[in-house]
């Protein structure tokens, strides 16, 4: 079982996840693949992920076309906001 970092737990838990309209519930995926992309960032980089996540900015745009975290971060999605 793989050990999650405290500071990754948080961004995993304030992740907004994506809607799924047919089964009408947020999901989540790609932990293990996320937290190998949530390593490679920066100490700034982080802080501006984390500040932007719990913000809701993500959220208010809505979630149906949201990648999952592994894809977000790996493609620096913050950097569109």
């Amino acid at each position: 079982m793989t050990k999650y970092s405290d500071e990754f737990q948080q961004f995993w838990k304030a992740w907004p996840g994506r809607y799924n309209s047919d089964s009408q519930q947020t999901i989540k995926v790609g932990k293990y693949q996320a937290y190998a992309e949530w390593q490679r960032l920066s100490a700034d980089d982080k802080e501006t992920v984390m500040q932007l996540v719990k913000s809701g900015r993500l959220k208010s745009r809505g979630t149906k076309y949201l990648p999952d975290a592994y894809r977000w971060l790996n493609k620096r999605r913050w950097e569109d906001f």
